[in-house]
């Protein structure tokens, strides 16, 4: 049986295969947004904001790019709420 953890570690090795090994990929802003979940589910939110900060900027037409704005927004002020 495979965990919750366990799924989230092979969601991010997946993820980060595709967008290593195919930049072109027409499912990159798809990838990075769901990479973004993830790693927001296992709590490294600098990570998902910095990624947040890639999609918003890599594809700003992108459908996933008013949603990570509004994400990426939200984590920044929860983010300094806990310092």
């Amino acid at each position: 049986m495979i965990l919750p953890m366990q799924i989230c570690h092979i969601s991010i090795f997946r993820s980060e295969a595709v967008l290593d090994g195919y930049p072109a990929s027409f499912f990159r802003d798809k990838t990075l947004y769901y990479l973004v979940l993830v790693q927001f589910e296992q709590k490294k939110f600098q990570k998902a904001v910095d990624n947040f900060g890639i999609l918003i900027e890599k594809y700003p037409l992108s459908q996933y790019a008013k949603q990570s704005l509004s994400s990426r927004k939200n984590l920044l002020e929860i983010d300094f709420h806990l310092q």
